[in-house]
């Protein structure tokens, strides 16, 4: 009975690594994998930014420190320090760090997806022109003015969904994502995503 157990729990493993290969390979997940590796693997810094990367945004440009750093080497000296003993003598060691593009580039898949967030929020604020208080993708509100902040938030979805294919060609372009891999991983990313006829935004999107 043990070693039935076993062997049933070794296929049922076997059948959710098979699921979850699958769900990654095809379908919603596919395209989330390969709309990160668009962005991620393909990035080419530019070395005249001096450490400042230009990101571009839907209609807002802005700059970006990368703040990842990494070893670049290290140096010795001898500090010589005189003292009522005599002279004492220190090993100073120094290490050099340059910027870290390995690292840092992890930040442009979220970087695309929260900042069109807080964009289009922003210009569902600046539309209503009604008091809140943003939270991220939500507002607190006067009840009488929640369905015209509602309204106005799904236009911009919408707005963001007919303009879908520039914004990512300027935002692949802010940071270099141009070559031919980033040609093939967006052919990739758009021939895996769902074609969509006609397309309407819920206003209870926003919350």
């Amino acid at each position: 009975m043990f070693k039935a157990k076993k062997l049933d729990e070794a296929e049922t493993t076997k059948e959710k690594r098979y699921l979850a290969g699958k769900l990654m390979s095809e379908g919603t997940f596919a395209t989330a994998k390969l709309f990160k590796e668009l962005f991620t693997t393909t990035y080419t810094p530019k070395t005249e930014s001096l450490g400042i990367v230009h990101i571009k945004i839907m209609e807002e440009e802005f700059y970006v420190p990368v703040n990842k750093f990494k070893p670049a080497g290290t140096t010795y000296s001898v500090v010589s320090l005189s003292t009522g003993k005599g002279t004492q003598r220190y090993m100073h060691q120094s290490t050099k760090y340059t910027e870290d593009h390995d690292r840092f580039k992890l930040f442009f898949a979220s970087a695309l997806v929260h900042n069109r967030d807080s964009y289009i929020l922003n210009k569902t604020i600046l539309d209503t022109g009604a008091w809140n208080i943003a939270i991220h993708d939500a507002l607190v509100c006067h009840p009488l003015a929640v369905s015209s902040f509602r309204t106005n938030y799904a236009k911009h979805l919408y707005d963001m969904y007919e303009n879908r294919e520039q914004i990512l060609t300027d935002y692949r372009k802010s940071i270099g994502a141009v070559g031919r891999k980033a040609s093939v991983l967006y052919t990739r990313m758009i021939q895996s995503a769902d074609p969509v006829e006609q397309t309407e935004f819920n206003a209870m999107a926003l919350k």
